[in-house]
């Protein structure tokens, strides 16, 4: 006789489900009725997946992100070494250690020193987005036991010596601090003297607008993290040594981000006390011990781009797990649905049952409309001799303004928008509203575009809600708005999509005029759309919404977009 075996799977609530679920393990959302199954993350297999963010189906949350990504957050590097476009195995590091305080750092004492036990190395391989720890030796053991690396040397003299050699694509991340460090010299300092950089200023009271530890995301795995800010922390304005009235009052989030910088707070002070032997040519240079990103003068401020798809790409996977749960976390606190998560890491495959197949195509969603500003020739004037190009115009003339939004051929190939534009002065004496339906084609023959060509049917009307008649007084006939359709590849360093004849035929010099850069050279000044080469859409076409905005003031535009 048969038995049958009861077998049951993790289940919780959505707010609960892990980030990331273990690979093929399965978990039920018992409020949600949503199930999510767990891929790979340190294989080429996960590709971009393990480092990218998902945005759920909610009403608003595609312009919470934005808003959150954008305003709340301060990113920070630490001091690191980053060993890259190297081969071999014995490379040189820094010399920083837990002994710091005897060496003439005012006192710091740091959690983690720079010994083979308490080193944070990961090894990132860009090609296939693995990201994974390596494990010191025992210097001490009898015999000596390796593992994936061992330390050499002393101060000033300190390398790191691999078992297995680096390749060229391979990237070293060597992390000289940890989170317990941060929580002392980041949060527990500034909270001591919120307004003075050294720590001699006005102890931070107000438990609103007091950091909490809670509020730092770190990534020990690249030395990079942030601090996520609450909205009372970025629009309440705080005294300078307690003066009400002082014009230097500004947000928490303003003192900080003047503070982390400084080479006066006590971690920079720090390791600018100790000397040159202790500064690197990392990311951070010199005296500082830690920076917000563009303060250092050699680091780039990220950024994240939200796709079609609702999702956008961290710079590692750890990355992808502390945003995720930074926009959960701010979510929920601001009020939102108290039982459902923002966001989850794409490693977290989502299955799609009966209470949720209506979010298939997020995108169809009248909640989420996207949100763009569409500049016009002063506030985003094009790159080059670009002009709006007109459907089926010969490639050797000039193409459209900045892409708006791009979308992946790889599956679709149509695209239906509903729109709303609106136009207004600060006065306001007008204020201009258009709606318009928009059909799009972007054909390919086996899979080529090489002049560019697309499809748009674009339907609409217009009306001034300030006039009394309605009439559109405002503006003349020479100052349209006007969409167009772009079919590419490639992009420029600006993100202005590169028609493939243009690529394949236009001189050097002939490129730079049309399309503004300094050369047409590849991985410089010109990439492939998605730069990511263990995508699935690598190399592949994307269309490109474009627009050329002739009126003198900036277009918000607010659409909705069906895919097929």
């Amino acid at each position: 006789m048969g038995k049958i075996t009861k077998m049951q799977q993790r289940r919780g609530l959505r707010r609960d489900l892990p980030i990331p679920l273990a690979p093929g393990e399965i978990a039920l959302t018992t409020d949600t009725r949503e199930v999510f199954i767990g891929s790979e993350i340190g294989d080429s297999l996960s590709g971009i997946q393990n480092k990218s963010v998902q945005l759920s189906n909610f009403a608003t949350g595609f312009n919470f992100t934005n808003s959150h990504l954008q305003n709340n957050i301060t990113e920070f590097t630490v001091k690191r070494d980053i060993i890259s476009n190297a081969t071999g195995t014995v490379h040189d590091i820094l010399s920083l250690h837990s002994t710091l305080s005897a060496l003439g750092g005012a006192g710091m004492e740091i959690e983690a020193g720079i010994n083979d036990q308490t080193l944070d190395v990961h090894l990132y391989s860009p090609h296939d987005s693995i990201h994974g720890e390596l494990i010191p030796g025992d210097p001490d053991g009898t015999p000596e036991t390796i593992h994936d690396y061992k330390l050499t040397g002393g101060l000033g003299t300190l390398k790191i010596e691999l078992t297995n050699p680096l390749v060229s694509a391979d990237v070293l991340y060597v992390v000289h601090l940890s989170r317990k460090d941060l929580e002392k010299y980041l949060i527990t300092v500034f909270n001591a003297s919120y307004d003075i950089p050294n720590g001699s200023g006005n102890p931070l009271t107000d438990l609103t607008l007091k950091l909490s530890t809670d509020q730092l995301y770190f990534d020990k795995s690249t030395g990079e993290g942030f601090i996520s800010f609450s909205h009372a922390q970025i629009t309440q304005n705080h005294p300078l040594s307690g003066d009400p009235l002082s014009a230097t009052n500004k947000p928490i989030k303003d003192w900080f981000d003047a503070w982390i910088s400084s080479a006066t707070n006590s971690l920079n002070n720090a390791i600018n006390t100790l000397g040159s032997d202790y500064y690197s040519g990392d990311s951070i240079t010199g005296e500082y011990g830690i920076a917000k990103f563009g303060d250092d003068s050699t680091s780039t401020v990220p950024t994240y781009a939200i796709d079609e798809n609702f999702t956008f790409v961290a710079r590692s996977h750890y990355g992808a797990k502390n945003l995720s749960r930074c926009l959960n976390q701010a979510w929920l606190s601001e009020g939102s649905d108290p039982t459902r998560q923002l966001s989850h890491i794409r490693s977290n495959v989502r299955i799609i049952t009966d209470e949720s197949v209506g979010d298939v195509f997020a995108n169809l969603t009248i909640g989420n409309p996207i949100l763009r500003t569409l500049g016009n020739a002063t506030t985003n004037p094009p790159k080059g001799t670009q002009v709006l190009r007109a459907v089926g115009s010969s490639s050797t003339t000039t193409q459209a303004l900045l892409g708006v939004v791009k979308f992946n051929l790889t599956s679709m190939v149509n695209l239906s928008l509903d729109y709303t534009l609106t136009f207004a002065d600060a006065t306001p004496t007008y204020h201009v509203v258009r709606v318009g339906h928009a059909s799009i084609g972007f054909p390919k023959v086996n899979d080529v575009n090489t002049f560019g060509h697309g499809l748009i049917l674009d339907q609409w009307n217009e009306v001034d809600i300030m006039d009394s008649t309605g009439a559109i007084t405002v503006f003349s006939v020479v100052q349209p708005l006007e969409f167009g359709i772009v079919v590419a590849r490639r992009v420029t360093v600006f993100g202005d999509p590169v028609i493939e004849d243009d690529w394949n035929n236009l001189t050097n010099a002939n490129f730079m005029t049309k399309y503004g850069t300094t050369s047409n050279v590849m991985d410089s000044q010109v990439f492939w759309i998605d730069n990511d080469s263990s995508s699935p859409t690598y190399e592949k076409y994307f269309g490109f919404l474009m627009y050329k905005n002739s009126r003198p003031v900036d277009a918000n535009i607010e659409f909705i977009q069906k895919r097929f």
